[in-house]
């Protein structure tokens, strides 16, 4: 991410700042805050600071109320270097997301795969069956985000699906918003995340995590989740999930597996394997590409 990019996403941050009235963060107010000059503040939003001290960059993250693994992408974005240059391989987009694929046609418990968005682009039939989710349920054409995991988990019509989870939903959302607000930070300033944010934040459960500040050491496992469901036909099941990640150009992807966590949620998912198969089901589309009203591409898939 070059100096302009970081300014944009620096800036970006500090616009979803509120404070007690509700107002955006000034720059005014994250210089004041963060202890630094306002004009070289507003020379590092402009991409105007070539040199930018460890010590500040520091300051602006606490100041944004940034977690761990989002002050880690913050500082990574401030870095200097290109995605391209991070994610350096002579893998393909398309052989990265087929590896990604192969592996999950292979995997009997619940798994699913998702790019930098958050959007579903394959799910085994398991994932399904346990949310007890078909995939005509969950279409939504007037929405970009029909199929991605925000949607799935929080949207109001699928509350059927939330109350599977019991006492346990609040905790398992809120660290799924706390990842994925982590895992979006080199994204925030991409045209289609600005798209999608507006679709989220009208879901008051994905609102009230994502406004609400990181509580202390809340965020050090943010990286896994463990999910109870209590299944109409198959009862109480006990996984704990998490991301295998892969880096491509058009951003990372992330394959999601449950594992299950007793003997009973075992014997389930063979169950289920045997039933549904484990053939990939897909869904969203990727990479992303910006298209004018015609439907004619406009941009590179980068989208920058």
């Amino acid at each position: 991410m070059n100096r302009k990019e970081f300014g944009h996403l620096l800036a970006t941050l500090r616009k979803e700042q509120r404070n007690d009235f509700d107002e955006v963060m000034t720059q005014y107010d994250l210089a004041e805050l963060s202890r630094i000059p306002l004009v070289t503040l507003q020379k590092i939003e402009q991409g105007r600071q070539a040199n930018i001290k460890s010590d500040m960059l520091l300051s602006l993250a606490q100041t944004l109320k940034l977690s761990a693994r989002g002050r880690e992408a913050f500082l990574l974005c401030a870095s200097g270097l290109e995605e391209s240059d991070i994610g350096a391989s002579t893998v393909t987009p398309d052989q990265a997301l087929s590896e990604l694929r192969d592996g999950l046609a292979q995997i009997q418990t619940p798994a699913f795969i998702t790019d930098c968005f958050g959007d579903v682009l394959f799910a085994n039939p398991s994932l399904l069956v346990i949310y007890n989710a078909t995939p005509e349920k969950l279409l939504a054409p007037h929405l970009l985000t029909q199929f991605n995991i925000i949607r799935i988990l929080m949207a109001p019509e699928f509350e059927e699906q939330r109350r599977m989870m019991g006492e346990t939903a609040h905790a398992f959302l809120r660290r799924t918003v706390l990842l994925y607000k982590a895992m979006s930070i080199k994204n925030r300033t991409h045209w289609y995340f600005q798209v999608i944010l507006p679709e989220l934040n009208r879901m008051p459960i994905f609102r009230e995590h994502w406004q609400s500040p990181v509580f202390h050491d809340e965020d050090v496992f943010i990286n896994y989740n463990t999910i109870h469901l209590r299944h109409p036909k198959f009862g109480e099941l006990k996984f704990l999930s998490g991301p295998l990640q892969g880096i491509t150009p058009h951003g990372d992807l992330n394959l999601y597996s449950f594992q299950p966590l007793d003997a009973h949620t075992v014997m389930a998912c063979a169950q289920i394997t045997q039933q549904a198969g484990t053939t990939p089901i897909s869904l969203a589309t990727w990479p992303k590409v910006r298209t004018d009203k015609f439907g004619y591409a406009t941009m590179d898939t980068n989208g920058k």
